[in-house]
């Protein structure tokens, strides 16, 4: 049984992320079954018969795994592992005893990975000779390079004044959770096609009806190479708005079906499970009405899933016009609700009956953010035969699977990061010149590889109140904005250095739980190989070439105190500089 999936076509990008070349025949990265007597034996069930050499890539966000062949047996699972212990189980997506050749794996989100061969089933491993993989390389992606993948060139989407786009968590209603707004966004996902092109393209889109305003999935091939992400969402109503949240992959290609350039739409067909785990949305078959109550779940820019429900003034987002001219001359239904590059494709919503009424895929001047009328869609299917059974809307509110709660953190079963050194001291004003500063260096050892939490606390001046607060306890106001470097001080290990110059996470408590009262106190979560690290402390503006040295020269590094920038001599400023890993 298949999943029948309406996507919005002709998604636009330029964005590039990089390749990193691995040699497929080095055995850190190629794994075979071979006859041999230290290897030929009786696997049992969840046994790991083989861990690769890491894939890692500093500034990496997203990576995705490239094999330069990949045929495996049942009873086995290739599995793609995060350095937080996240999970991605190829073996769900790649047939087994099939020969893929030159064949992208699911985008994880991370930057560290391992890939394990996982025994799930018994098996004489001395019978499996001809099956194994090799990996070529990895893509990566940067957080830039994602939202560049949603926004691309496309000048057409566009907020109604203020952004006033929240998290989708922020409607989720624990009294009633199956009948929230979060509970019909659930089937909204993040589209890319083809993480390992040159462009290639992210979007929104759902089921039974993937809409992806500009969205290039106009054919078999783009199909077979688009993967679909769900719950790639933060679990906070307070978390970022511009970040990038990870979701799980749960399809590398789908089934291309039909394609219609002048509605803007192809549908394509999924797995029916996912109905099972996500639910689905229905398609009104009649106009709409004017003025009628809408939401719109959405990935603006790649990013987070957020949804738009209100205007400006706090009343309902609603329909505005139902014969708009919209963009590119394709006409369609406008409303006030706030979008932006990769938010085509995303439904509209009715918020009376949670039945689609168009699909976005434009924002035009004028507030006129506009989408194609779900009727006409509907009708054009049921012309040609292919309209997917229950897809359209009766009255009756379709069946929500039940979920956990997703204000939990989702990642929360990670070790916590318990071991800890901290070091307390100030950086000085230093040489002739009053912006001259020193800089610190905490070097550290790892035996194995793993997340480092490199913390400052340092800035005395509240974000909220403008109130100084000796957060030190040093009995004097004296402090400076921070930035922090990570990088190898080992010659056998090399890697491009992590670098923070204020907190930029989904999460905006991150790095409070010291004290902090400012996002200028910088905060880094990395994950490092084995071997000698470098942790270097300076005023902002930092250079690398200066980190690694022992003077911060940028000629604006100020100390600060009560009065502003502290200019007297011998000026410094204290910090203090928790450094911890998981237990």
């Amino acid at each position: 049984m298949k999943l029948w999936v309406l996507a919005f076509i002709s998604c636009f990008s330029k964005s590039k992320g990089i390749f990193i070349s691995l040699n497929a025949s080095n055995s850190g990265y190629n794994f075979q079954f071979v006859e041999s007597l230290n290897f030929c034996n009786n696997s049992t069930v969840n046994q790991t018969l083989w861990s690769s050499a890491p894939l890692f890539s500093t500034n990496g966000a997203a990576m995705t795994t490239l094999f330069a062949f990949y045929k495996m047996p049942p009873n086995i699972s290739v599995v793609v592992r995060t350095i937080e212990g996240v999970s991605t189980n190829l073996s769900l997506f790649l047939q087994p005893n099939k020969l893929y050749q030159t064949q992208l794996g699911a985008r994880v989100f991370g930057n560290y990975l391992i890939v394990d061969v996982i025994a799930t089933g018994a098996l004489n491993t001395c019978q499996l000779q001809g099956f194994g993989f090799g990996l070529s390389g990895f893509y990566s992606a940067t957080q830039a390079d994602l939202i560049a993948e949603a926004v691309g060139g496309n000048t057409h989407e566009g907020f109604c004044g203020t952004d006033n786009s929240e998290n989708v968590v922020c409607t989720y209603n624990n009294n009633d959770p199956l009948h929230s707004k979060y509970s019909f966004s659930r089937p909204v996902a993040r589209i890319v096609i083809n993480p390992g092109a040159p462009e290639p393209t992210s979007c929104t889109g759902n089921f039974p009806n993937i809409k992806i305003a500009e969205l290039d999935l106009g054919s078999a091939l783009d199909a077979s190479t688009t993967q679909f992400q769900f719950v790639a969402e933060s679990y906070l109503c307070s978390g970022s708005n511009n970040a990038v949240c990870r979701g799980i992959t749960e399809a590398i290609s789908a089934t291309f079906v039909h394609t219609n350039p002048l509605l803007d739409y192809t549908l394509v067909k999924l797995s029916s499970s996912l109905v099972r785990k996500y639910g689905y949305l229905q398609a009104l078959s009649t106009a709409p009405t004017q003025a009628t109550p809408i939401y719109i779940p959405q990935h603006p820019r790649g990013g987070c899933k957020l949804v738009s429900y209100l205007d400006d003034g706090g009343a309902p987002t609603r329909l505005t016009n139902l014969a708009s001219s919209g963009c590119y001359n394709k006409g369609g239904i406008a409303y006030n609700a706030d979008t932006d590059g990769g938010s085509s494709g995303s439904p509209v919503i009715s918020a009376i009956t949670n039945a689609v009424v168009a699909l976005h895929y434009c924002g035009a001047t004028g507030c006129l953010n506009s989408g194609i009328p779900m009727h006409k869609i509907i009708a054009d299917l049921a012309s040609i035969h292919l309209l997917p059974p229950g897809a359209v809307a009766t009255g009756s509110v379709p069946l929500v699977p039940t979920y956990t709660d997703p204000t939990i953190n989702p990642l929360s079963y990670e070790p916590a990061f318990t071991k800890q050194a901290v070091v307390d001291d100030v950086i000085e004003q230093t040489g002739t010149s009053i912006w001259q500063t020193s800089v610190d260096h905490i070097q550290f050892h790892l035996d194995y590889p793993g997340q480092v939490i490199s913390d400052m606390l340092s800035y005395e001046m509240d974000d909220t109140t403008a109130l100084f607060d000796d957060v030190n306890g040093d009995c004097r106001i004296a402090y400076f904005d921070s930035t922090i470097y990570v990088y190898s001080s080992d010659p056998q290990v090399t890697y491009t250095p992590y670098m923070n110059n204020d907190v930029d996470s989904v999460n905006p408590e991150d790095g409070k739980d010291d004290g902090s009262i400012s996002y200028h106190d910088s905060n880094l979560v990395v994950a490092l190989p084995a071997g000698e690290h470098i942790i270097s402390i300076g005023v902002a503006n930092l250079a690398l070439s200066d980190a690694k040295k022992d003077v911060n020269t940028f000629p604006y590094a100020q100390l600060m105190g009560c009065s502003g920038a502290n200019t007297t001599s011998a000026a410094s400023g204290a910090y203090r500089s928790p450094v911890r890993q998981p237990s």
